[in-house]
C-alpha cells in the first residue's frame, strides 16, 4: 500500500479572495505561508468563512487544515459554487472534526470554493495555522514497507542551575516518519518516485502526506534527507523493483510560549 500526497497548494495571493473577519495581527496571508505556527485568526466565531476564487472552473480533490484550534462542536464545511452566492451552494459537505489537523478528499470543480466555520462555543476566536487545497496523487506501482516508523520529536528548553538543579520546559513538538517505499517501474522510463521528488522541490518543498487511505490524520511535511537513496532490488527485462528511503518531518505548530 502506498501513500497519498498533495504536492502543490493552490491557495495563493491570487486565489485567496476574502475572509469574513480578520485579526489585524494574524492576517489571511498566514493561511498559505508554510508556517503553521504563524496562524490566521478570525475576530468572531459564528458563521465565518474563507473564500477562494480561481477565476475559472478549477478541480479540487483535497482540502486540509493544520494547526487549528476548533472545538469538537464546530460546524465545518467545504462548499463549492459556480457563482459567489452562498444561500444554497451546489456543493456543501460537512468535514469531520479531528484535533490539530484534518482533511477531506473529494472531487469537485467550481470557480468558487468556500470554507465555512461556525464554532460558537469557542472560548475566543478560531484560528488556522495553514489551509491547503489541491489535488491528491499516489504512485501507480509504489507501496510502503510495513516497517515504517513514526517518531514524536520534542523541542524543550533544557537548562541547569549552578547548583545542579534541572529545568526543562516543553516548547513544541513535531512528528517525523522514516519510510521505505518499494516501486516497480519500466527501466526505459524515469521512476515515478524520482519525478515526485523533483516535483515537490526535494527537501525544499512543502507538501501534504497521508500515510494510507484510511489514516485519519494528514501531515504538512518536508523531506529531511538531502540525499535520497534508491536501492535496486530486482532488475529484469519486464521491469525493475527499486526501494527508496526517506525521512519526512512535519512543520512545527509553533512554540508553547506564544
Amino acid at each position: 500500500m502506498g501513500f497519498k500526497y498533495v504536492p502543490t497548494n493552490l491557495i495563493t495571493v491570487d486565489t485567496l479572495d476574502s475572509v469574513s473577519t480578520e485579526d489585524t495581527t494574524y492576517v489571511k496571508e498566514h493561511l498559505y505561508n508554510n508556517q503553521p505556527g504563524k496562524p490566521f485568526k478570525f475576530t468572531d466565531a459564528d458563521d465565518e468563512w474563507i473564500l477562494l476564487d480561481f477565476g475559472a472552473a478549477q478541480q479540487l480533490t483535497h482540502v486540509s487544515i493544520f494547526g487549528h484550534d476548533f472545538t469538537a462542536a464546530v460546524d465545518l464545511r467545504i462548499q463549492g459554487n459556480a457563482a459567489d452566492a452562498w444561500g444554497a451552494p451546489t456543493y456543501n459537505k460537512a468535514m469531520t472534526y479531528q484535533e490539530y489537523s484534518l482533511y477531506y478528499n473529494f472531487n469537485q470543480t467550481f470557480r468558487y470554493f468556500r470554507l465555512f466555520v461556525d464554532d460558537p462555543t469557542h472560548a475566543t476566536y478560531p484560528q488556522i495555522g495553514e489551509l491547503f487545497a489541491g489535488q491528491w496523487a499516489e504512485f501507480s506501482n509504489g507501496w510502503i514497507q510495513p516497517d515504517w516508523a513514526q517518531i514524536l520529536n520534542f523541542s524543550v528548553s533544557d537548562e541547569e542551575t549552578y547548583f545542579g538543579q534541572k529545568w526543562k520546559y516543553y516548547l513544541s513538538d513535531q512528528k517525523s516518519f522514516e519510510i521505505k517505499i518499494k516501486n516497480a517501474n519500466d527501466p526505459q522510463t524515469i521512476d515515478d518516485l524520482e519525478t515526485f521528488f523533483r516535483d515537490i522541490g526535494g527537501p525544499a518543498g512543502v507538501w501534504v502526506f497521508i500515510p494510507h487511505d484510511d489514516y485519519p490524520f494528514c501531515f504538512l511535511v518536508q523531506i529531511e534527507n538531502t540525499d535520497i537513496v534508491n536501492r535496486q532490488i530486482v532488475r529484469g527485462a519486464q521491469g525493475n523493483l527499486n526501494e527508496w528511503t526517506m525521512t519526512v518531518k512535519t512543520l512545527a505548530r509553533g512554540i508553547r510560549l506564544l
